[in-house]
């Protein structure tokens, strides 16, 4: 039966007057060691959290004194292997550390993968190692484990650990890079841990009109630019807009440029074209 399991022992006499139970190791079975007769209906009792092998004995008298014992030997599984994993933080600022913490038990040997490279890994309760300075932003860190019965447990059991870095990243990108006159002009920008935002560049927009950009993780962010001090639409000519983020735990800036070309205004080559000072 599965390790820390339940069984139910069912029993039946002819002409007991009084039954006594008694197991090795002990159990509830014979607490109390009372039992009913079984007679005339069969009598039951459900046993739990048998963790080894048992024998359980019932002996049962009649009432001239006269004994009769039986024995049944219930087979227990040994335990499955258990493995549980953690780390101490979950995110980390770039090129720092933080531990991988595990316990493998009923465990005869595991096999690390993942980030922390391949190799033997300790087993038992309380075991614990460093992931050394990390860099990369997503780190899985991997536990490959088996049984110290492998007959009965021949499946290895699997553990893994995602540890993010907080690592700077940056895009930054218009809706279109060439529209016509009049045409709105909107730039996307998204980051990953920044810790601030500064725009340059865009000459003669509304680009740096605050400087400072959202920075929250993940979330995208788009902004509608205009001609300086105006809400109107760009004049012609060529754009280049600039990003600049900064992260933390010494990382360089990330820096991020979108080139824009706004189209000729089609009403300033009609006035050009009729204006009888250009003839």
């Amino acid at each position: 039966m599965p390790h820390d399991g339940s069984t139910t022992l069912s029993w039946t006499t002819n002409g007991a007057t009084s039954c006594t139970a008694s197991a090795a190791p002990a159990t509830g079975w014979s607490s109390p060691p009372g039992k009913p007769v079984g007679e005339p209906s069969t009598a039951q009792e459900i046993i739990s959290n048998l963790t080894s092998d048992t024998t359980f004995v019932l002996t049962c008298e009649d009432a001239l004194g006269r004994q009769i014992q039986r024995t049944l030997l219930v087979y227990v599984n040994p335990p499955a292997p258990s493995l549980t994993m953690n780390a101490d933080d979950y995110n980390i600022p770039i090129n720092t550390s933080t531990n991988i913490n595990w316990d493998a038990l009923y465990i005869a040997s595991c096999d690390k993968s993942g980030t922390w490279g391949t190799g033997s890994a300790t087993v038992g309760a309380g075991q614990s190692d460093t992931t050394g300075s990390l860099t990369a932003l997503d780190n899985f860190f991997n536990l490959t484990c088996y049984s110290d019965n492998p007959t009965i447990y021949p499946d290895p059991v699997f553990a893994q650990v995602l540890v993010n870095v907080e690592k700077l990243t940056l895009e930054l990108a218009l809706d279109s890079d060439a529209v016509p006159f009049a045409d709105p002009t909107v730039l996307n920008w998204t980051s990953t841990f920044a810790t601030s935002c500064t725009a340059s560049g865009g000459a003669g927009t509304t680009w740096t009109s605050p400087a400072g950009k959202g920075t929250v993780t993940d979330q995208v962010y788009s902004e509608t630019i205009y001609k300086a001090g105006t809400a109107d639409p760009l004049d012609t000519g060529n754009y280049t807009f600039t990003l600049t983020c900064a992260g933390s735990g010494g990382q360089p800036d990330v820096v991020r440029q979108a080139t824009l070309k706004v189209g000729r205004n089609p009403n300033f080559s009609e006035e050009i074209g009729n204006n009888p000072n250009n003839q």
